[in-house]
């Protein structure tokens, strides 16, 4: 079944569309099979081109799981390396799960986007500056795995949105069909290696946290709730939330997913 939430945004022909695509999905049987499906992913959201990629770690790799090869060279890819952490959707992705379909848009005027290096290493050499992506598995520790689409021209709208709104639930139950391990299968085998998310005593280092704050932040980053770095660190839930409290005052923050940001920062 379709998304329903996002059915109300969608004419019938669109809904029609989007639930062949869904069959589709239903019949892969293999990574070659849903590579297929990726590209006619293009087709029905309105894309020039796509991709799965997926990252674990706070991204020591990113592997390649469905894309053109001749779209997604191994020397662009290796121009995201330096500044994966300047993109404004990753950034929300590798500290949770559940996000809808996104646009970079959605976070950066045009203006603040192209500003950025990222922009300039990757998406100005690829010839197309608009994105939409949906999160298609999350782990914690920094791992994700998105479908990404790209065109040049114009942004993607909200009709575009709640297309792939409407199929994300079948493209992440497809891939984990045909994925042994999330993360770990590419169709080409192609991956890239940025450097290393940081260890708790880095971060204690850099941010001027005790070591027992630098180790809850670490964990808060990773996606952790309270409960969880609690039992992780063999202390109370009330413990862990006293030093949230700390983290946030130290770094002039008062989310999670600021505190998060700026850990990865670094």
């Amino acid at each position: 079944m379709l998304a329903v939430s996002a059915l109300p945004d969608l004419q019938i022909d669109e809904a029609l569309a989007a639930l062949e695509f869904a069959v589709g999905l239903t019949e892969c049987t293999d990574a070659e099979a849903f590579a297929t499906q990726i590209g006619l992913l293009e087709r029905l959201i309105g894309a020039e081109s796509a991709l799965v990629s997926s990252c674990e770690g706070w991204a020591p790799t990113t592997t390649i799981e469905a894309g053109d090869p001749s779209v997604y060279t191994p020397d662009l890819m290796a121009a995201t390396v330096p500044n994966w952490r300047d993109h404004p959707v990753l950034a929300h992705d590798v500290v949770g799960g559940g996000h809808g379909a996104r646009r970079v848009s959605d976070f950066l005027s045009a203006r603040e986007w192209r500003r950025r290096p990222l922009f300039n290493d990757f998406y100005r050499p690829l010839g197309m500056s608009w994105e939409l992506s949906a999160q298609l598995a999350w782990g914690p520790a920094g791992s994700s795995c998105c479908v990404t689409l790209h065109r040049d021209g114009r942004d993607f709208d909200r009709r575009e949105m709640a297309l792939l709104d409407a199929v994300t639930p079948h493209l992440r139950a497809a891939r984990a069909r045909v994925t042994p391990r999330a993360g770990t299968a590419a169709t080409d085998g192609r991956s890239v290696a940025p450097d290393a998310g940081p260890s708790a005593a880095q971060l204690g280092r850099r941010l001027s946290l005790t070591a027992r704050q630098a180790e809850v932040l670490l964990r808060l980053a990773a996606g952790r709730t309270n409960a969880g770095i609690a039992a992780d660190l063999g202390i109370s839930v009330n413990t862990v939330a006293r030093h949230v409290e700390a983290i946030y005052r130290r770094l002039g923050v008062n989310t999670r997913v600021a505190a998060a940001r700026v850990a990865l920062d670094g």
